[in-house]
């Protein structure tokens, strides 16, 4: 049971890595819980269930994952911040006043132009 466990448990890490490389991330809580799960059932099988060959690949795809993960996380904010700015940049117009102060004058009319 505990080598159909680490089978298990390698095959959904290649699957979520697949799934981050590929921008599935529709994918990724049904992998997490399945992992979750498969890492619970590990744990409670005993120290001596696994080789440890195959615990430091495992450990090996969880980081690799971890980093994966992470980088696709920056992406997303990266994006998310592109595209506030985007739309504040269409709907504001910031000048300096005679006073020297900035001045939000609100176009609410701009078109934003999709070109990078």
């Amino acid at each position: 049971m505990a080598r159909d466990v680490v089978t298990d448990l390698d095959t959904v890490l290649k699957e979520e890595r697949e799934a981050l490389r590929s921008g599935s991330l529709d994918r990724i809580g049904p992998l997490a819980e399945r992992k979750e799960a498969l890492i619970s059932t590990l744990e409670e099988s005993g120290p001596n269930v696994a080789s440890k060959t195959d615990l430091e690949r495992l450990q090996a795809g969880l980081a690799q994952n971890a980093n994966l993960l992470s980088s696709a996380r920056a992406g997303l904010g990266a994006a998310l911040a592109r595209t506030k700015e985007r739309h504040r940049v269409a709907t504001h117009l910031d000048v300096y006043t005679r006073q020297g102060t900035i001045e939000d004058l609100r176009s609410g009319r701009g078109k934003v132009d999709n070109r990078a």
